[in-house]
């Protein structure tokens, strides 16, 4: 008779009532026309299993908020309203606290962990045995909340003068996605698509009308807005072309100029114009020098393979070498 071998498991983490710290978030004015005649019509009790982070960044410690939050009725405007800054879990039937999600959904993206190491650790740290269907509903729980935010990022990054565009494949479990990256100097918004059809931008940047930078995408060319062509992907093309053949003259005659103009611009700044340090004659003289070659290395190629950065600047000139 074959041996039955029976395995431990160890119990799901309870709410314990004991264990619960009170928050209350009380309200004494209208959060709408801020009148002080309010009364409150409903009471709710929600309390959660969750991870409390400091303030002062010094640790993290399991605890179970008990949140008691108000639902109120304004006399003078009928406004139903409840208590402000509830945390999402407290207006619902969810068993989990947000740090607790943030904690698991962080370690498993950033920290390229699965959720059954996230499962682990939550249990030899905090001695937290969180059931499996919950921790993999967590991204999408948090991606929802983290919506509104994602609205309000782009919205900020359109506005700025100088917006910066890419897109990267990204490898799935069956097919193959797209992220693109919106990108301002201090913002950065990911948005995420099946295919690299850039039809969507259209719609996206239809009105923006600052200065967009971006690479020799042709999905680009249908904005209407003022583009510049992103020196590090011209860069990153020039230098392939010059490691494929390195002895090629017609390559040199537009490398070395185009070093020349490099070196005249600051190294922080990625897009090609006229600075205090470059004088606009240098300047000027070396795109004309670029350019010319660019030219005379079509001519001689139009009948074989012209390198990838020839047809970039030939086709691109007048994004490549804008001055704004």
């Amino acid at each position: 008779m074959p041996r039955i071998l029976s395995v431990r498991v160890a119990p799901k983490t309870k709410r314990r009532l004991w264990l619960a710290t009170t928050v209350a978030e009380p309200c004494k004015r209208c959060t709408t026309c801020g009148s002080r005649n309010i009364v409150c019509e409903k009471r709710f009790v929600r309390w959660v299993i969750d991870l409390k982070f400091y303030k002062t960044r010094i640790g993290v410690k399991k605890w179970q908020p008990r949140y008691v939050f108000l639902k109120y009725r304004c006399r003078k405007c009928h406004e139903i309203f409840a208590s402000p800054n509830v945390p999402i879990v407290a207006g619902s039937r969810a068993i989990y606290g947000h740090g607790l999600m943030c904690w698991c959904v962080y370690h498993n993206i950033l920290g390229k962990q699965s959720m059954l190491s996230v499962h682990r650790g939550l249990q030899d740290i905090f001695n937290l045995n969180v059931d499996d269907a919950y921790m993999y509903g967590f991204r999408s729980k948090l991606a929802k909340y983290c919506k509104a935010l994602s609205g309000e990022i782009l919205a900020t990054v359109l506005k700025a003068n100088v917006v910066h565009v890419d897109e990267t494949p990204v490898k799935l479990r069956k097919t193959t996605g797209y992220v693109w990256v919106v990108s301002s100097a201090t913002e950065v918004c990911y948005i995420f698509r099946d295919t690299r059809e850039g039809s969507f931008l259209q719609e996206l940047l239809g009105e923006f009308e600052g200065v967009l930078v971006s690479d020799f995408f042709t999905a680009y060319d249908s904005l209407k807005c003022p583009q510049q062509k992103c020196l590090i992907h011209l860069m990153r093309d020039i230098n392939d072309d010059l490691r494929k053949d390195p002895y090629s003259q017609e390559m040199r005659s537009i490398a070395e100029p185009f070093g020349r103009l490099l070196k005249g611009n600051r190294p922080s700044n990625r897009s090609l114009r006229a600075t205090s340090e470059a004088p606009a004659q240098i300047y000027q003289a070396s795109r004309r020098a670029m350019l010319c070659n660019c030219r005379m290395s079509g001519y001689f190629c139009r009948r074989s393979k012209i390198s990838k950065s020839v047809r970039q600047i030939s086709r691109e000139a007048f994004h490549v070498f804008k001055i704004r």
